[in-house]
């Protein structure tokens, strides 16, 4: 029986962006699963972006235009990919919220979500505006 050593010569190279757009979707399941602070992602955001222009400038060699434009590129593809699969998630039949009636632009932002803190500060029932109206009267 044959074994198998893997080194870096066997090994396919993986393209640093197709890397990126797969960390971005990984990124989307985490923060879905542990919600995370602004702040907190944009500084996970620049220290990608430092250690992508940090290996292209310092492993390969290569000129601070050169890795600069990279290190964008690789922030973009990230950020990109994260929000595509947030997306995805919140118009797909996944979601809890998919079977409810309600604008399809809503449900995709966080504000959507802070449509609800009156509702559960005031009152444990869901108002029609017809309803609303008869209140007021």
């Amino acid at each position: 029986m044959a074994s198998f050593s893997a080194t870096a010569d066997t090994l396919p190279a993986v393209d640093p962006r197709v890397a990126a757009a797969l960390g971005g979707v990984a990124s989307a399941f985490y923060v879905h699963k542990y919600p995370m602070r602004g702040d907190v992602g944009l500084l996970t955001e620049v220290a990608l972006g430092v250690a992508s222009f940090a290996y292209k400038r310092v492993v390969e060699g290569s000129g601070f235009g050169s890795a600069f434009g990279f290190a964008l590129s690789i922030i973009f593809v990230h950020f990109a990919s994260l929000a595509l699969a947030t997306v995805l998630y919140r118009i797909s039949p996944l979601h809890p919220l998919y079977r409810f009636p309600g604008r399809v632009l809503l449900c995709l932002v966080v504000l959507g979500c802070d449509t609800d803190i009156p509702h559960h500060a005031y009152s444990p029932f869901v108002w029609k505006m017809t309803s609303l109206k008869l209140a007021q009267m």
